[in-house]
């Protein structure tokens, strides 16, 4: 459940937050400084914010994807632990991520030769590009990046001959394959 609520003025300079339910009675509320982006995709809503608390954060359908000031250990956890753990991976298949946190932290492993990454939705990737760049830190640029937008379960199904998949991270998991 994610609803828009209004907030008194002593708490929000916009006057406007976003809840996010984690279960029946208990959830969060994110207060924006500012609305820097307020769109629908034609595959979802996408809202990015500013805040003081976390700085930028993206919402898709009304739930929180990606925030800059913490980024940095979703992304870690969700890349680094599974790569770490295959024995020499030469290439990895993101499923989603098009914030681009997930390619950058694969870019930083040598020894990956080929980054795939399929995101259904390029507005995503491009509002991050825009409105977060640094979470990506340029690893949209990366030559070992095959991007795709296309639905990764079928994309996947159509090269399970083809792409070797040492790793794969999907946006919530992360495991060899």
């Amino acid at each position: 459940m994610t609803e828009p609520i209004a907030l008194p003025p002593s708490i929000s300079k916009s006057k406007q937050g976003q809840t996010e339910f984690v279960t029946s009675d208990f959830g969060h509320v994110y207060v924006p400084s500012r609305v820097l982006y307020k769109g629908n995709t034609g595959l979802q809503e996408i809202e990015v914010y500013e805040t003081d608390t976390f700085g930028r954060i993206m919402f898709l359908d009304g739930k929180i994807q990606v925030s800059y000031l913490d980024e940095e250990r979703y992304h870690q956890y969700l890349v680094q632990g599974p790569l770490l753990a295959c024995e020499n991976p030469k290439s990895i298949y993101i499923i989603g991520g098009g914030d681009g946190g997930a390619i950058e932290e694969a870019a930083k492993h040598p020894g990956i030769e080929r980054i795939v990454m399929a995101e259904i939705d390029q507005v995503v990737i491009d509002k991050s590009k825009e409105y977060l760049p640094e979470i990506s830190r340029g690893a949209f640029d990366d030559k070992r990046l095959d991007l795709r937008c296309v639905d990764a379960l079928k994309d996947l199904h159509e090269e399970k001959n083809r792409l070797r998949r040492d790793h794969c991270r999907s946006h919530r998991t992360a495991w060899p394959v």
